[in-house]
C-alpha cells in the first residue's frame, strides 16, 4: 500500500511538472507573424520596401526584450501580387500556425487570402486597397485608405484642377483595377463629367495598342490609367507612338522608378494615398538594411509596432487580438498620424497625395 501511495505521489508530481513545463514553453515560445507580399514579379520592389520596414521593426522589438519576453518570428511568403494569396494563407495558417498575418499589399492576393483567414479566425493587417476587401469578414484590418479615397481624389483632381470633362479609362483587369475605376467613374459622373470609353488590360499584357486606338478615337480631355508598372510602361510608350497627347493620371503603382525612368512619363500625374515619412527612421533603416527606405517601408514598420502593442496588451489569443484591433488608437505610426479602425476594419482617417513626374523624378504636386 505504501509503495502504491509513493508511486501515486510521484505520478502527480510528474503530471504537475509536465503542465508547468508545457505552460512555460507556451509563454516563452516565439510570436509567429506570417507575411504575404509580392517578392517576385513587377511590383516586387514594393514588397521589398515593406520587408525592410518589417525587418527593422522586428529587430527593434526583439532587441528590447520582445513582447513580454517572447521574440517575434517572421515567416515570409511570396504571393506574386496574384491569387496565389490563397496558397500563401493556407500555408501560413495550417502549416506554420501563425498568430497573425501581415499583408497582402495587392488586392488580388488579399481577395484570395482573406476568406481563408476569416474561416480560420486569424487576424490580418493588410494593405490591399480594393474597397470590398473589408467586407469579406471581421478579421481583416486595413491601415491604408481604400480605393474609395484614391478613386474619388483622382476624379476630383481631374475635374476641378485639370478641367477635364470627357475622360477615358484604361485599367488593369483585376480586383484592384476594376474596383478603382468603378469608384473613379461614379465620382467623375457625379461631378458632371463623362466617361467616353473604358478599356481594360490583363496584368501581364504589354500590348495595349488596340485599346489605345479606341481611346484616341474617343478624343478624351484626359486619360485615367490605373495600371500595374509593366503594362503602364508599355501604355505610356504606345500612346505617344499613336500621337495621343491627352494628359495622363495614374494610380499608386505608377509611383515607381521604373515608370519615372522613361521619357514618356514626364508630366504625368499620380494619385495615391498619403504616406508619412520620418527621416530619422529612414536613416536607421538604411543603416540596418544597406538600402534606401522605399515608398511602402513605413507600412511594414507600423504593422509590426502596432501588433507588438496589441500582443503586449492581450497576448496572442486571436479573438482578443481581433477585438483589441477594433478598439485601438495607435498614435506612434509613421505612415499615418494615427491608426484606428472603423466597424468594417478600415482606416478611419486617410488622405490622398498627388505627385507629378518631372525630369525622371516623382515630386509632390498636392500633399
Amino acid at each position: 500500500m505504501k509503495n502504491k501511495i509513493i508511486v501515486g505521489v510521484v505520478l502527480i508530481i510528474i503530471v504537475l511538472l509536465v503542465v508547468f513545463l508545457t505552460g512555460n514553453k507556451s509563454e516563452s515560445s516565439t510570436i509567429k507573424i506570417g507575411v504575404s507580399l509580392p517578392l517576385t514579379g513587377e511590383v516586387a520592389s514594393f514588397g521589398e520596401s515593406i520587408v525592410a520596414g518589417i525587418d527593422y521593426a522586428v529587430d527593434e522589438v526583439n532587441k528590447s526584450g520582445g513582447v513580454d519576453g517572447r521574440q517575434i518570428e517572421v515567416i515570409y511568403e511570396d504571393d506574386s501580387c496574384s491569387d496565389a494569396g490563397a496558397t500563401v494563407f493556407n500555408k501560413l495558417i495550417n502549416i506554420n500556425k501563425v498568430d497573425v498575418i501581415v499583408g497582402p499589399l495587392c488586392s488580388p492576393s488579399a481577395a484570395a487570402g482573406l476568406p481563408i483567414a476569416e474561416k480560420s479566425k486569424v487576424p490580418v493587417v493588410f494593405w490591399g486597397s480594393a474597397a470590398f476587401l473589408t467586407e469579406l469578414g471581421d478579421y481583416g484590418f486595413r491601415p491604408y485608405p481604400s480605393d474609395s479615397l484614391q478613386g474619388v481624389a483622382a476624379a476630383k483632381y481631374m475635374f476641378d484642377q485639370m478641367g477635364a470633362r470627357n475622360v477615358a479609362i484604361l485599367h488593369v483587369n483585376n480586383d484592384w483595377g476594376i474596383g478603382l475605376q468603378e469608384v473613379f467613374a461614379k465620382e467623375f459622373k457625379a461631378l458632371g463629367g463623362n466617361i467616353v470609353i473604358s478599356e481594360s488590360s490583363l496584368p501581364s499584357n504589354i500590348d495595349v495598342r488596340a485599346s489605345l486606338s479606341k481611346i484616341k478615337s474617343a478624343n478624351p480631355d484626359a486619360i485615367y490609367m490605373p495600371l500595374f508598372p509593366q503594362t503602364g510602361v508599355a501604355a505610356l510608350q504606345q500612346l505617344k507612338n499613336l500621337g495621343i497627347t491627352a494628359p495622363i493620371v495614374g494610380g499608386d503603382p505608377f509611383n515607381s522608378p521604373e515608370i519615372a525612368a522613361i521619357p514618356e512619363a514626364d508630366g504625368m500625374v499620380i494619385v495615391l494615398s498619403k504616406i508619412g515619412e520620418n527621416k530619422e527612421l529612414n536613416d536607421k533603416i538604411k543603416a540596418f538594411t544597406g538600402k534606401e527606405a522605399g515608398l511602402y517601408t513605413p507600412y511594414g514598420y507600423d504593422a509590426i509596432k502596432l501588433l507588438a502593442e496589441v500582443f503586449g496588451k492581450v497576448g496572442t489569443d486571436k479573438e482578443k487580438v481581433k477585438e483589441y484591433l477594433y478598439q485601438i488608437k495607435y498614435e506612434n505610426a509613421v505612415a499615418n498620424p494615427t491608426i484606428s479602425f472603423d466597424e468594417a476594419g478600415d482606416l478611419k482617417d486617410g488622405e490622398a497625395a498627388i505627385f507629378i513626374i518631372k525630369d525622371k523624378k516623382i515630386v509632390p504636386l498636392v500633399r
